[in-house]
């Protein structure tokens, strides 16, 4: 998959109509949410560990697991689709403000609907699903708790804005949760 340069993206959408650009952003954004939520972490060193230990080489195991994960992967790599997604993402936030500067506030709503982004996940494993899950709970508690800081700093040009991703991870997690009992079902069936 090749990616066009900034000045080729603007040529190339100069003449997309709103709704257009309204749906790529829309699916920039889900793609964005996506790697957010699935990315995978090395697995953290443990404090005060003898390196002749079975704790260590199940660590050594699990590092070794994840370089290999990440080598093996397309190219190009998903932190590098992650970074070419949020620099479109900020092109067509860019070019919408100049083609349609009296339709701001429709685009600090337009995000992907939650239902269907927690759709894409129902082939994944439960343990990715908890992993998602907890992501999402991470970043709602993070609002709640810096929530009036948040919302009086005027500098925020983000759109979505942040109490619009506050709403969108309340939704996804409500059809998460669903999905997660019914896959949770699934698998306690299939052990019976």
């Amino acid at each position: 998959m090749s990616f066009m340069y900034l000045d080729n993206f603007f040529e190339y959408h100069k003449n997309d109509s709103f709704e257009t650009l309204i749906k790529l952003r829309m699916e920039l954004i889900k793609h964005i949410r996506h790697y957010e939520l699935t990315k995978e972490k090395p697995p953290k060193f443990p404090n005060n560990i003898d390196v002749h230990s079975e704790k260590f080489n199940n660590w050594v195991k699990e590092y070794a697991i994840f370089v290999f994960r990440k080598w093996n992967q397309c190219s190009p790599s998903p932190e590098a689709m992650y970074k070419y997604h949020k620099q479109y993402l900020r092109a067509i936030d860019k070019l919408l403000k100049e083609k349609y500067p009296n339709r701001k506030g429709e685009m600090n709503m337009s995000m992907p609907d939650p239902q269907s982004y927690i759709e894409d996940l129902k082939d994944e494993p439960y343990e990715k699903l908890i992993k998602v899950r907890d992501k999402i709970i991470k970043e709602i508690k993070h609002f709640e708790k810096h929530k009036e800081k948040t919302m009086q700093n005027d500098k925020y040009q983000i759109h979505p804005s942040p109490d619009t991703v506050y709403w969108w991870n309340l939704k996804a997690l409500g059809h998460l949760c669903e999905l997660m009992s019914e896959k949770f079902n699934e698998e306690d069936e299939a052990n019976c």
